[in-house]
């Protein structure tokens, strides 16, 4: 018996099994491009929170602002964990594309923060709390 004979359909079936597994594993996404994806999904929510309550406008207004309190709370953590000084002088020795992708990391890792308590809306409050007379669990 030759065992060399059956030696292609062997290889052919090893690089299959490769090349099927290197599919299979998770592509390499610029945290830019992701932070981009996560902001749209709580921009999504937000909206459907607005939606669900769109006939209690004492929620809305006091909603609509804790979304601005949060934004702003957004922009000024990324300002003192990146100062501008700071900024300056990292780029001339990095590189901007370096420097951005360290934002979109924190940004999607404070969105995806975000995400989880706005989902509480749609989704109703913690385990423990669920007797409290609240919007989470209206």
């Amino acid at each position: 018996m030759n065992y060399f004979s059956n030696l292609p359909l062997v290889i052919a079936l090893y690089l299959c099994l490769i090349l099927s597994a290197c599919e299979n594993q998770p592509k390499n996404v610029d945290p830019c491009t992701e932070y981009d994806q996560v902001e749209k999904e709580r921009l999504d929510l937000v909206a459907s929170i607005e939606t669900k309550f769109e006939k209690n406008g004492f929620f809305r207004k006091r909603f609509t602002m804790s979304q601005v309190y949060w934004i702003q709370y957004r922009n000024r953590h990324m300002r003192a964990l990146y100062p501008q000084d700071w900024d300056r002088q990292y780029r001339k020795e990095h590189g901007e594309e370096v420097f951005n992708t360290c934002k979109c990391k924190e940004l999607t890792r404070m969105t995806k923060a975000r995400i989880s308590e706005l989902k509480m809306w749609i989704e109703g409050g913690p385990t423990d709390q669920q007797e409290c007379p609240s919007t989470w669990n209206e």
